[in-house]
């Protein structure tokens, strides 16, 4: 794509930091509370995006997003000492 909107930008570098947040929560674990609002801000622009400008080729896109935030949700409450 030539060039991606504001929110898909956006939500790349979240992604991108989330990534290394997720990946340091044994370390500190103060960064899975970290990851749970990463989540929810990516969540949000995801959740425009696919609203808005969702397309076939584009819905497993967003379903995978969806379904890894979620992974990465439950494992952080996991780290926390909560569970769903």
């Amino acid at each position: 794509m030539p060039e991606r909107s504001p929110y898909m930008a956006s939500a790349q570098l979240i992604i991108d930091k989330l990534i290394l947040t997720a990946n340091s929560v044994e370390i500190d674990i103060q960064n899975a509370q970290k990851c749970i609002e990463a989540i929810g801000v990516v969540g949000r622009d995801m959740g425009y995006l696919y609203a808005t400008c969702c397309t076939a080729t584009r819905e497993p896109l967003y379903q995978r997003i969806f379904n890894n935030l979620m992974l990465v949700h439950v494992n952080s409450l996991a780290a926390l000492g909560h569970s769903h």
